[in-house]
């Protein structure tokens, strides 16, 4: 599963479906979808399952905001005052 789309039908929690965009089958075992939408940030959903049996690929990064803009960037590596280096 690569990506879904959240389909909500009438508005109400009981019409809301989870879609796997690439076969357009609905996921089944939903308990809860929590999106988070913060002006300036990425949109974020999270999606609680019961009892499935899943396969996910996902692409992990780690974000700050910049001190010099504020805008939140990909993180390569941190170093630390006193050598230790941290590579992502």
């Amino acid at each position: 599963m690569d990506s879904v789309r959240i389909k909500s039908e009438g508005g109400i929690a009981n019409g809301t479906k989870v879609i796997d965009t690439v076969t357009g089958a609905e996921i089944q075992g939903i308990e809860r979808i929590a999106i988070d939408l913060r002006a300036g940030d990425l949109v974020r959903a999270k999606i609680d399952l019961c009892a499935v049996q899943l396969d996910v690929a996902a692409h992990a990064e780690y974000r700050v905001a910049s001190p010099k803009t504020g805008d939140m960037k990909a993180v390569r590596r941190i170093e630390f005052a006193d050598g230790e280096v941290v590579e992502f």
